[in-house]
């Protein structure tokens, strides 16, 4: 698993750190290119210019020589000048530096209209040919070929550096891919030993639960069962008045004490939960909570078919809305509070609604420091089973309780 994540990441990261260094190296290239294009031609615009202003009075009086020995000491002075030809204003050759005439390919005539650099083929590679007018094309033309061979070395050199860098980032982009994978790797493995320890924990605290319910209803109900039977026999051995009215009190808090252990085992692990379903359980929960807090108005909504709910599913369902209406009563300050259940094939949604004093996530996070963990909980449940768990809440504007979990097949608790 670790190694396929490797590779996807590497895959991921190297391709694009590749895909981007080639559009920028693209972009890099061709910008510089027409760049030093651009340089050459301009070069070659102001060479032409100064030779032109010389040789101007040179070209009226026909002097061949020292035109001629003017085009060799500027192709002297710049080397990216490969010939030069001095026309009339009709075009002919007055003056070239080439000594055995013009080389295959290149044209005689140039149109005076054609302003646009003209591209030789030659043995040296292309050169880009500039025609520039003296005195507007009055006294006549300069015809200057200039080679791009400087322009494209430069270009490759570039283009070389740029591959060695785009090497290095690639080495790079595989060295940390390769280790945020591992990390990523490493995390992963964690979560699933936290959810795994999670869910151990929840299933050891339900037997715990049903354990404690268990003992709680057998044993001592029954202890308290007994009790109530000998002081109802006893009651009938008293004299005065005085002691059988205190045994009587004896006897109503025994029974008050007998129900209240009989609420606590069935909060510690209700039987209907798993004799009648998840629906009953939460209805009759709902009921007796009702009856203990009459201030607070409840509201009790289902959609859809919730037959067939595993053991697991229905137990997290029924505890996170003992949870989502424990808060309410304890924190909430509320007049009414709404529970809906809707069950599909796919998954199970439970809204819980309150209208009370709501509070901010600041508040949130504190009561989790303070071990206040009935939010936590509930997420730890939905995070179990692969599902979801929000909150919406604000000051003066109630809370609402989201949670979504995935029906699957049958889990063992």
């Amino acid at each position: 698993m670790e190694k396929q994540l490797t590779v996807r990441f590497n895959i991921l990261l190297v391709g694009s750190v590749l895909l981007c260094d080639l559009l920028l190296s693209a972009f890099f290239l061709v910008s510089l290119r027409a760049t030093l294009i651009d340089g050459l031609n301009r070069s070659g615009r102001e060479i032409a210019s100064a030779l032109g202003a010389v040789i101007a009075s040179d070209i009226l009086l026909d002097d061949r020589f020292t035109i001629s020995d003017q085009l060799e000491r500027t192709m002297e002075k710049n080397p990216e000048v490969r010939y030069i030809l001095v026309t009339y204003p009709d075009g002919r050759i007055l003056s070239s530096t080439f000594a055995d005439g013009l080389p295959e390919g290149l044209l005689a005539l140039r149109e005076k209209d054609d302003t646009e650099p003209h591209i030789y083929r030659s043995s040296d590679g292309p050169i880009r040919e500039i025609l520039y007018p003296i005195d507007d094309g009055i006294t006549g033309y300069l015809r200057i070929g200039l080679t791009e061979r400087e322009a494209r070395a430069l270009v490759e050199r570039r283009g070389r550096e740029l591959f060695f860098v785009l090497l290095l980032l690639m080495l790079l982009a595989t060295f940390l891919a390769t280790r945020y994978a591992k990390l990523l790797g490493a995390l992963q493995q964690k979560e699933r030993l936290r959810i795994r320890l999670i869910g151990q924990l929840f299933s050891a605290r339900e037997k715990e639960r049903r354990r404690i319910s268990r003992e709680l209803h057998d044993e001592t109900s029954q202890s308290m069962v007994s009790i109530l039977a000998y002081l109802r026999i006893l009651h009938g051995k008293l004299v005065t008045p005085e002691q059988r009215e205190l045994l009587q009190e004896a006897r109503e808090l025994t029974s008050e004490t007998l129900q209240g252990l009989k609420r606590l085992a069935a909060d510690l692990h209700p039987p209907l939960l798993e004799d009648l379903g998840l629906l009953v359980a939460i209805e009759k929960y709902i009921d007796a909570l009702q009856r203990t807090h009459e201030e607070l108005t409840m509201e009790w909504k289902t959609q859809g078919d919730f037959a067939g709910l595993d053991r697991t599913l229905a137990l997290v369902a029924y505890r996170s809305v003992q949870e989502g209406l424990t808060n309410i009563v304890r924190h909430a300050k509320a007049s009414h509070a709404q529970v809906r259940l809707f069950a599909t094939d796919e998954e199970l949604r439970i809204e819980i609604a309150d209208d009370g004093v709501g509070f901010e996530k600041e508040a949130a996070e504190k009561a989790r420091l303070d071990r206040h963990l009935g939010l936590v909980s509930m997420a730890e449940r939905a995070e179990l089973l692969e599902g979801s768990f929000s909150v919406e809440s604000a000051p003066g504007a109630g809370t609402r309780l989201f949670l979504c979990l995935p029906r699957k097949k049958e889990r063992k608790t």
